[in-house]
């Protein structure tokens, strides 16, 4: 599985405090699937995540975690696009099951307090997309 970035810049190892927001963009093509099976650079035993590619409008980041605790952004959207696993989401009133396959949309706000837990052993791996980055 690839995904192709146009306009944003490829990071590879390089930390969020190593980049250079705004820096010149280049398109890529990144082999989801590799980073992956290399192992994600960032995060501890129930997240791990690696940044594909950061502007100072947005960011995208490949996610394999089993959960997180209920929390909001106040001004940052999240958007997530599921590529394995399932998992319980609470986006505010709204309760769900996601799978392989969904897209997830998260507004900024309190109101949308956000929680999710997988179901069974494996992780869930994911895109996120987020936008405007919090500072």
């Amino acid at each position: 599985l690839s995904i192709a970035i146009w306009g944003a810049s490829l990071l590879g190892s390089m930390s969020l405090s190593q980049s250079k927001l705004g820096a010149a963009l280049k398109p890529q093509v990144v082999e989801l699937q590799s980073l992956l099976d290399k192992g994600l650079e960032n995060g501890g035993l129930d997240l791990k995540y690696s940044v594909l590619a950061q502007t100072s409008t947005g960011e995208t980041e490949l996610m394999s975690l089993k959960g997180f605790s209920m929390h909001s952004h106040e001004h940052e959207n999240h958007f997530f696009y599921i590529l394995k696993g399932q998992a319980n989401l609470q986006i505010g009133s709204l309760k769900t099951k996601i799978k392989q396959g969904d897209f997830v949309v998260i507004p900024a706000g309190k109101k949308y307090e956000h929680e999710l837990k997988t179901i069974g052993d494996q992780p869930l791996q994911l895109l996120a997309f987020r936008t405007p980055l919090e500072q």
